[in-house]
């Protein structure tokens, strides 16, 4: 027989206890009216900490420090809690909870059957199945449309150029003598048909210097032409 001290930090007194435990397990068994759950045990001497039921207990007399775990979790469900930050720091109701979690939305259906120490064990040959898994690659982006070249705009078909340089050759003017009287006789009819029309269309009478008739007017162009062909020192000119 040998006396067990318990101290709790949420209290000034010590917890003293005779026992005959030889395990952590049966220790608590004893000691029912202590709560254990959600306290980190630590033994004064060895700086031990007590988690699994069949950690063999000091054999003399010895205190156990009773320190509230902090949770490591994170956001907590109504499945469960969904994070640990810290495996290693967490009890045996926040990991069972984790692990409820996981196998409600993940589907894994961890084994949530043993202690603390399977229940961590599990969990960390999870997480480090879960690592060495290949990282699933994002599918490729398609490839982006090329652009349709541009269309060339039509060159205008550029006109066959005219003549020796391109440019249209001009109408020679005439030398002959005959050619330019016939040129200038036919700008002369044009003239007086103008002047004859218009002074019709007005109610006027015609110039009789206009009245000349078809035949008057050949007469005097083969006179002239007859002239003409003379040498040009027989030729007279009137002014």
């Amino acid at each position: 027989m040998r006396e067990v001290v318990i101290k709790l930090t949420s209290q000034k007194d010590l917890i003293k206890h005779q026992s005959d435990a030889r395990t952590f397990g049966e220790l608590k068994k004893e000691m029912r009216q202590v709560k254990w759950s959600g306290m980190r045990v630590v033994e004064r001497s060895t700086k031990a900490t007590l988690q699994m039921d069949d950690a063999v207990l000091p054999q003399g007399d010895f205190v156990l420090f009773l320190v509230p775990e902090k949770v490591k979790s994170g956001r907590k469900t109504d499945g469960g809690v969904e994070k640990l930050d810290d495996i290693n720091a967490a009890n045996y109701n926040e990991l069972r909870s984790h692990m409820s979690w996981l196998n409600r939305n993940k589907g894994c259906s961890l084994n949530m059957q043993g202690g603390t120490e399977d229940l961590r064990r599990r969990l960390k040959d999870y997480y480090r199945r879960q690592k060495s898994k290949p990282a699933t690659k994002a599918a490729p982006k398609p490839a982006a449309k090329k652009a349709a070249p541009a269309k060339k705009a039509a060159v205008p078909e550029k006109k066959k150029k005219k003549g020796l340089f391109g440019k249209k050759k001009a109408d020679p003017k005439p030398v002959d003598p005959i050619e330019i009287i016939e040129g200038a006789r036919e700008r002369i009819n044009k003239a007086v048909d103008e002047i004859v029309l218009n002074a019709i269309s007005s109610g006027q009478g015609v110039p009789s210097i206009l009245e000349y008739t078809a035949e008057e007017l050949e007469k005097e162009a083969k006179e002239i032409h007859r002239k003409l062909r003379t040498s040009r020192s027989q030729a007279t000119y009137i002014d």
